[in-house]
This record gives structure tokens, C-alpha cells and sequence, in this order.
């Protein structure tokens, strides 16, 4: 053994340093003060031979083995295998003063046992970090499975909570989030059934925030949009005196039994499309006091893009006993967002205009009603 330029070399295959036994309080050190150097700890094999390797083992006949890291007096960073542990390896972070690795807060698992349950490397801490600036570039991270001769070689990314959950554990999410301006949420509602709920919106990427689900997905795979434009409105009163010797009148739904997302007005009886696209509409009207003389009618739906004629007929000829007749229609539309949708209806030849559109109180009994809803 020979001293260089305050190092220590082994020159020799089998030489040792330090032959010496050490007791549980005692430590072999490398110590030197070189100040603005490196003091450092070389394992080399200067062999260009094959199979000629170098290595450092550190071994214990029956407890822990660890390597730590530590800047002066502060935290002490540890990489080891934990004996109490199922001689797994763990990377832990040691408070000031502690001397005991396995005591320390596990940054990494990794299990010894392929075959444990669970297998492979495990991250304990609340949050994993995949972060970096990649300009130009993308940020990925990958689970993927080579195999390419069996059919269950899958590739699995999964979000778990609980242990044989219960309502009292939380809820896996996924989220997606564009910083500060857009949040996108997946998750299974542990506290409703474990519905499968999707939100947009703030706070959706890690919380159920009700407001923001845009779709629900029972157990039983019943599915729902709770932000899909949707509404039912009916005539409440009867409208007296509103055609018959040829005026036009716009039907005003002026009551509701249900307007998903606000989009129609029952004071105008007008729905106005959120967004563009196809949308479905139905409706209908009792058309009152009618006489012979009432011989041609048009009953229609009037968008901002077009108009639909749905029924045009000598109405005096069949209605009823009671001077009434039901019209009746439906269709798709593809409307601009800012687009209007409403009904109307006229009825001519009249000596004056003395026909009524029907109403019902309490919308049990329906008998002039407009819905309609966004379907793609």
C-alpha cells in the first residue's frame, strides 16, 4: 500500500485496508482536508481484459446495509437494503442527529421479491414529479409492455385508493390541466356509488366539484350529461285570440319543467344554442275555437339558418267536437352557437282572428309543449 498525493492506493489483488475487527460504536474512515479539492474514493481495475469488473459490496451477515450522504451536520440521505423490511432497498431521507436509515422517511422501495405482492419499485410520498422544461419537445411518461406473443400482455396505468374501500376512503382521479387556465378531472365517486364522473372546470382536477360534471357513469353503465343542453317548457295559460284570419304568432312557452344549462327563456319562448352543432327538437300545440272557415294552417320551427314547415292543413275539417286540433313535430337542426329556435303558428281564413293556443296549469297534462336538446 502506498500513499500518492493524499491518496491511498491498494496496489495488490487481495490487499485490505483496515484488517483490523471494528466494534458496533466504531468506523473505518478515508479522511482528508484538501481545501478546494475533492476527496474522493476510487474503485478501479485497471485490467482491459473481459469480465475484468470493479465494484464496491458492502455485507452484513444479518442486518441492514446502507450507503448514506451527508453536507456537514444536516439531513443525511441513506440507499440500503432493510433487514425488518424483507431486505427491500429503500432510499430514505434522515433528520439532523438520527443514525438509524430505516427510520428515516422512504423516498423509493424497491421490492426484493419479484413475486411480492405489491412487485417492483414503490414511491411513498404524496405527489411523484415528472417535471422538466422541454422546449419544442414532450414531457412523457411511458408504461409500456414489449411482449408481442400473448393476448393478456398488457400494459397498466392505475390509480387505487383504499384497502376493500369503503365510503370512508377517497376518490382515484385522474386529471389533466392546462396551467392556470383549464383543469379536466376523471374520477370514481367512492361517496355516490362509485359513479364514474367528468369534470371541467376549476378545481376538477382534484376534487368532485358537482357543478363541473359534464358526464356520469353509474356501476350499472347508465350514463348521464349534466352540462348537455336539455329543456322541457310548456304553455301554462291559454293563449286567447292569437290567429285565425292569417297572423302569425310565436308560441311563448312560459314555463319549464326542466332547463339543463339555462339556454331557454320563458319569457320569449325562445331557445338560443350554446354552441354550434346538431340539435333535436320537439313540440307540439292544441290549436282551439276553431270554425269551417278555417281551411289551411302552417305550424312550423323557425331557426336564425332556416325555417322547417312540420304540418300545413284544413284544419277546420277535422277538429274535434270541441273546435281543437293537436300539431305536432320534431326534427335536427344544426345551429351556430348564438343561434335561436322557436315555434309558431297560423291559422287562416278566418273572419277574425279568434283561435287560442291551449294551456295546462300544472304541466301534468301537457298540451303545448317545445323541448329539445345537443346531439353531436
Amino acid at each position: 500500500m502506498a500513499g500518492f498525493n493524499n491518496d491511498i492506493v491498494v496496489a495488490q489483488t487481495g490487499m485490505r485496508i483496515g484488517d483490523t475487527t471494528i466494534s458496533s460504536s466504531e468506523q473505518a474512515s478515508v479522511q482528508f482536508s484538501d481545501p478546494g479539492a475533492d476527496v474522493a474514493l476510487l474503485i478501479r481495475n485497471t485490467s482491459n481484459s473481459a469480465n475484468s469488473r470493479a465494484f464496491q459490496k458492502i455485507q452484513s451477515e444479518n442486518a441492514d446495509c446502507w450507503t448514506q450522504w451527508t453536507i456537514g451536520v444536516g439531513r443525511t440521505w441513506a440507499l440500503g437494503i432493510d433487514q425488518s423490511d424483507s431486505n427491500n432497498l429503500r432510499l430514505t431521507s434522515i433528520a439532523s442527529g438520527s443514525s438509524d436509515p430505516s427510520t428515516g422517511t422512504p423516498y423509493i422501495i424497491a421490492s426484493s421479491n419479484p413475486a411480492a405482492s405489491p412487485p417492483g419499485i414503490l414511491f411513498p410520498l404524496q405527489i411523484v414529479h415528472v417535471n422538466t422544461s422541454a422546449v419544442g419537445g414532450q414531457v412523457q411518461f411511458e408504461v409500456k409492455n414489449d411482449d408481442q406473443s400473448n393476448p393478456a400482455s398488457d400494459a397498466i396505468i392505475s390509480a387505487r385508493v383504499g384497502l376493500n374501500a369503503g365510503a370512508t376512503s377517497g376518490n382515484p382521479f385522474l386529471s389533466l390541466a392546462i396551467e392556470n387556465i383549464t383543469e379536466v378531472g376523471f374520477a370514481l365517486d367512492n361517496a355516490d356509488e362509485d359513479a364514474l364522473k367528468m369534470m371541467i372546470g376549476a378545481g376538477s382536477a382534484d376534487a368532485i366539484v358537482e357543478a363541473n360534471i359534464f358526464e356520469e357513469v353509474t356501476q350499472e353503465g347508465e350514463v348521464t350529461f349534466p352540462l348537455t343542453p336539455c329543456f322541457l317548457a310548456f304553455l301554462s295559460a291559454t293563449a286567447n285570440n292569437v290567429t285565425g284570419a292569417g297572423s302569425l304568432y310565436n308560441i311563448v312557452y312560459n314555463a319549464e319543467i326542466f332547463d339543463q344549462n339555462s339556454d331557454f327563456s320563458t319569457a320569449t319562448g325562445v331557445f338560443t344554442a350554446p354552441i354550434t352543432g346538431r340539435y333535436s327538437f320537439q313540440f307540439g300545440a292544441q290549436v282551439q275555437g276553431l270554425g269551417p272557415l278555417n281551411t289551411n294552417s302552417i305550424f312550423r320551427i323557425q331557426t336564425s339558418n332556416r325555417r322547417i314547415l312540420t304540418s300545413s292543413l284544413d284544419i277546420g275539417g277535422p277538429r274535434s267536437s270541441l273546435n281543437a286540433y293537436v300539431m305536432n313535430g320534431s326534427c335536427i337542426i344544426e345551429m351556430d352557437a348564438a343561434d335561436i329556435a322557436f315555434i309558431t303558428v297560423i291559422v287562416f281564413n278566418g273572419a277574425a282572428n279568434t283561435v287560442d293556443i291551449g294551456g295546462e296549469a300544472t304541466g301534468l297534462f301537457m298540451i303545448t309543449f317545445f323541448s329539445g336538446k345537443l346531439e353531436a
